[in-house]
């Protein structure tokens, strides 16, 4: 049964001429376009077969491929480039020639999928190939604008730019706009103009711009306002005024800072620095030690380095002499550092620094289970010596380690070490096996 063919479009034709021209580099790819354009023209298989020296088969199945699938089923299925000649310069004129031809039966225009099916290019390349199009399309209508803006300018402003362009400009740079702007107004293109005034695209529109919002004084070059006249005698009172106010600024900051120095430091530190007096008077550190040297008073000074760690040493001393937080036994480096506001290796580096040393968590434990323990081995104690100063039990002459061990709730050994801790010696317990007697075997 002889496939139905499909006439195609001109465009698709082209581009089979184009795959079987005698020159193609991918031979297989001009056999398979060939026989569909033999096809196309009304051969028979035959035919097609002794003129491309193939089997009948062959041309056959090329033209049931080409009716099913078009110029996709004539590319080779492994994704290879077929056509090494098809760069993107080849594939934008296809793309622009199937857009210029008739569009497809019930559409009423090209598409990106139709124009992908009926090429055969993937759909990414025919898309930005468009997208350019339309870009470029955009970008030629307002080029045309803008020049039809300046030319629509009227004929005065048109004559004085010529005139500026010839010489009679009020300045080099007001010259060559005109220049410029009078060779896109007759006709030339904008890239054209700004190579020949050695400039750029974007600097000859904006020109063209300037020249069609306000004509040929838009090329000005915009004159900044000159300085007002300067008064001497109003200069020096103002100057004097200035340095009376500067001299009552500084003679209250001297007395500011003799009252803070007749006052004591902050907590934990032994005299005022520059740093934490400048801090109190809200000033700057090198402001205090200026003032200071000049009341005859100078203040301890470090480099800002020092002063923030001496300060970091004795924010670390105060809080180590305070309690530590509740439930702590002591103060760790953990603690300290969340009291601080600062990491946990801070602390440790400022703790190496200054020689103190909080605990680390392993010691903090290890202590407070040493306390707990002496608390509970005094409180035992106190306990058996308040036991010992009360009459024994009943039928008993004495207090006997088992007996007080029974009482106290606990070991005879631990009352018999609390005795001897405390120098007291408990009466022993009869032994139940008589002298002669050997102890019964149990």
């Amino acid at each position: 049964m002889k496939p139905k063919m499909n006439p195609c479009s001109a465009a698709i034709m082209e581009i089979l001429r184009a795959w079987s021209a005698p020159g193609a580099q991918d031979r297989e790819l001009a056999l398979r376009a060939g026989i569909v354009l033999m096809s196309q023209e009304g051969h028979s298989a035959p035919a097609i077969a002794r003129a491309w020296r193939t089997s009948a088969s062959v041309a056959l199945k090329w033209r049931r491929r080409f009716a099913a699938k078009g110029l996709r089923g004539l590319r080779r299925p492994d994704g290879l480039p077929e056509c090494p000649e098809l760069r993107r310069d080849v594939i934008r004129e296809m793309t622009l020639a199937c857009l210029g031809g008739p569009a497809p039966a019930g559409q009423h225009g090209w598409s990106v999928p139709a124009v992908s099916r009926a090429l055969g290019f993937p759909k990414a390349a025919v898309r930005e190939i468009m997208d350019g199009e339309k870009l470029l399309k955009r970008r030629e209508q307002k080029i045309l604008g803008r020049t039809e803006a300046a030319r629509s300018r009227p004929e005065a402003d048109l004559a004085e730019l010529e005139l500026w362009a010839g010489g009679g400009a009020p300045d080099g740079s007001s010259a060559s706009r005109a220049a410029a702007v009078l060779m896109v107004v007759d006709g030339r293109r904008i890239a054209e103009a700004a190579r020949k005034c050695g400039r750029e695209w974007n600097t000859v529109c904006r020109w063209i711009d300037r020249f069609a919002a306000a004509g040929a004084a838009g090329l000005r070059r915009p004159r900044l306002p000159g300085l007002p006249p300067v008064d001497a005698a109003e200069l020096l009172a103002r100057a004097g005024r200035a340095r009376e106010k500067s001299m009552a600024v500084l003679a209250e900051r001297k007395d500011a800072l003799a009252r803070l120095l007749a006052t004591s430091p902050p907590a934990g530190r032994t005299c005022w620095r520059a740093a934490s007096a400048a801090r109190a008077l809200g000033i700057s550190r090198h402001e205090a030690i200026e003032i200071s040297s000049l009341c005859g008073q100078p203040l301890e000074a470090h480099p800002p380095e020092l002063e923030a760690r001496l300060d970091e040493e004795d924010s670390l001393a105060i809080l180590l002499a305070t309690p530590p937080p509740k439930g702590r036994f002591d103060w760790t480096y953990g603690s300290a550092a969340r009291a601080l506001g600062v990491s946990t290796r801070k602390v440790v580096t400022v703790a190496m620094r200054s020689g103190l040393r909080p605990m680390t968590r392993t010691e903090e434990k290890r202590a407070r289970s040493e306390a707990r323990h002496e608390a509970r081995h005094t409180m035992e104690a106190e306990a058996l010596a308040s036991l010992l100063a009360t009459p024994p039990p009943r039928g008993k002459s004495a207090w006997r380690p088992g007996t007080a061990a029974r009482a106290l709730g606990l070991y005879s050994a631990k009352v018999i070490a609390l005795a001897g801790e405390m120098g007291i010696t408990l009466a022993s317990a009869p032994s139940p096996v008589k002298d002669g007697q050997k102890p019964p075997k149990l």
